[in-house]
């Protein structure tokens, strides 16, 4: 017999770019996935909490800038639920984490019910043209 279990949807997603700040030196998808090992890892010896993430390859398209990034998303696996406030409060520590290791200066994070933006510094990356 298969067992079902259902529970609220929760979905959250960040997107990060693959330069190091507003260089040209690339981050790989492997780098992000090591990081994001190891910071599970030290997670879970810590609190027992077990955090899964899909990490994805896309561009990002904005006034002349192509850019590749890193979709990173998540979900409240039914297997490990956990409250919705401390899941976002891993999820946010962790995007904090990875600004801070890849130097990436702004990553937003979509929520089903809000929008966040994050950001160290209000600059611009110098290839964003702006349409006249």
């Amino acid at each position: 017999m298969v067992k079902i279990v259902r529970n609220p949807t929760f979905i959250a997603e960040m997107v990060i770019g693959s330069r190091r700040g507003y260089s040209d030196e690339q981050i790989t998808e492997a780098e992000y996935v090591g990081f994001i090992q190891d910071w599970q890892q030290k997670l879970y010896a810590k609190t027992g909490f077990l955090l899964s993430a899909k990490v994805t390859p896309c561009q990002i398209v904005m006034a002349g800038q192509i850019e590749p990034h890193f979709e990173i998303s998540f979900i409240n696996y039914p297997k490990f639920l956990i409250g919705e406030s401390e899941l976002k409060l891993h999820i946010e520590n962790l995007l904090r984490a990875l600004m801070l290791e890849f130097e990436q200066n702004r990553v937003v994070l979509i929520y089903l019910d809000e929008t966040v933006m994050f950001e160290m510094s209000p600059k611009v990356d110098p290839r964003i043209t702006e349409y006249e």
